[in-house]
């Protein structure tokens, strides 16, 4: 008796514990997608319908598209993406560098920050490189005959977009068709490379034709069938209909116009989204959720060129400036929009660009909305850089590293939203990078004028940037 007492505890206890394991196997705790959460949004629009190589052909539409999406994306029941956040590069004004300024160089690389959703729309001519591994954007200045020197990476472009930024919540509208002849040296195949392409840059690529053919012409609409799809599903969900959803709905769309036709070549077209690896839960958003900061303007960005001053650093970037100035009714954006696009249907306009944001009356210096346009900063990050520096103990063998950093800094002084875009690759280094600004928050207030936060980019070295 004594003895079986003695052996049934331990048993009882044993099997209590393989119940409570098979339990925990058998309904395992259900795990909730990640979805991201997105601080800012910004877009880039890419057309050219015209080139100056007659062997390139021309991209119908390409001008009026860009349009089109542009007024859907700034409509404040839809995309509501902030006017002074969207950028429009077509014609003559997209050649090579400034496609390069306007993607990465001087404009995104400036504004978006890692949690920011950015929309990139391409309408141009295309071709694969001599390697099959890359696709080729020509701009306005593009030559066939010398298309590795003259044309735009697609590869280079989305990566340098995702490394300098730190994004994962990247979006490529790609609607580029093959130049003149080559829709015949390349009738299948494209897809796998434009997935390779999404995969290494960390990029969602939805596209018209995976086999860079010729959109069809839209029935209702001048522009192509994927503009006018695309955005008649973002305006059905009043924007706010996950972005799987949108383009389910312009694949479903377009492939029951390819069922329709006689046509060999839209027979072949074969239109689709290709999935970020690296981030899927982005497909579960919508284009047009609302953001955290409905405040946030680019003019609240003061590290590099302010969007509104782009005309005097940046000439090249400022498309038709003087044109949207002298249109009529200032404080409207989509009349501006509206305007211009019926201009490029009635004479093929070469250029266009988003309007500038509305100036706001001297009496609303002290809202919430202030955009410190007006506010000399200078002072303010000099003292800013200073107070930071102090903080900073730098770990042995930093002189041959390099660490940045992104944050905010609120109306009282104090740092938010701290995170690194670029580590040192030294874990002791960017934890002493972090407790710097730790350490140096709150700061001094921002000057009299200033919106709710700025949002800077910092470099720690040994000689500030």
């Amino acid at each position: 008796m004594c003895a079986e007492s003695a052996y049934s505890a331990p048993m009882q206890l044993k099997v209590i514990k393989q119940l409570k394991q098979l339990k925990q196997v058998a309904t395992p705790k259900p795990v909730k997608p990640l979805v991201p959460v997105i601080r800012d949004k910004w877009a880039v629009l890419i057309g050219v319908a015209r080139y100056n190589d007659s062997a390139i052909g021309n991209a119908k539409y390409a001008t009026s598209n860009v349009l089109k999406l542009a007024k859907v994306l700034v409509d404040p029941a839809v995309g509501r993406f902030a006017p002074d956040h969207v950028l429009v590069v077509t014609q003559d004004k997209a050649n090579k560098a400034n496609l390069a300024q306007a993607v990465y160089e001087d404009w995104l690389i400036k504004k978006a920050l890692p949690n920011d959703l950015i929309v990139i729309y391409i309408c141009m001519k295309s071709s694969p490189n001599d390697a099959k591994n890359d696709l080729l954007l020509f701009g306005a200045d593009g030559n066939v005959a010398e298309k590795e020197q003259t044309a735009s990476s697609l590869a280079g472009m989305l990566g340098e977009v995702h490394r300098r930024t730190q994004s994962k919540n990247i979006v490529c509208l790609l609607d580029t068709t093959l130049a003149g002849s080559l829709a015949e040296k390349y009738p299948q195949g494209l897809s796998e490379m434009l997935k390779k392409i999404g995969s290494d840059t960390q990029t969602t690529i939805v596209a018209a034709d995976l086999n860079l053919l010729q959109s069809k012409d839209a029935k209702l609409s001048n522009s192509s069938s994927f503009i006018e799809y695309f955005n008649e599903g973002l305006k059905a969900g009043g924007g706010m209909l996950p972005i799987e959803t949108v383009a389910g709905f312009v694949v479903e769309s377009m492939q029951k116009e390819v069922q329709s036709s006689a046509s060999s070549a839209a027979l072949a077209q074969k239109p689709g989204i290709l999935t970020n690896p690296e981030n899927p839960e982005l497909t579960k958003i919508a284009f047009g959720i609302p953001i955290k900061n409905t405040s946030f303007s680019a003019a609240n960005v003061h590290v590099g060129h302010s969007i509104d001053k782009l005309s005097e650093t940046n000439p090249e970037l400022a498309i038709a400036a003087r044109r949207m100035q002298e249109m009529p009714d200032p404080t409207n954006p989509q009349s501006k929009i509206d305007q211009l696009l019926q201009t490029e249907q009635a004479s093929s306009a070469n250029q266009a660009n988003l309007p500038k944001p509305v100036a706001k009356d001297s009496a609303d210096d002290d809202d919430d909305d202030n955009d410190g346009a007006n506010v000399d900063f200078a002072p303010y990050m000099a003292t800013m850089k200073k107070t930071i520096q102090g903080k900073w103990v730098s770990p042995k063998g930093f002189d041959q590293k390099k660490v940045v950093a992104v944050f905010s800094i609120l109306r009282d002084g104090r740092i938010t939203e701290a995170e690194l875009v670029e580590s040192s690759g030294s874990a002791e280094i960017d934890k002493s990078a972090l407790q710097a600004l730790k350490d140096a928050s709150p700061l001094a207030p921002l000057p009299k004028g200033a919106p709710k936060h700025v949002q800077i980019r910092y470099q720690f070295d040994y000689k500030v940037n």
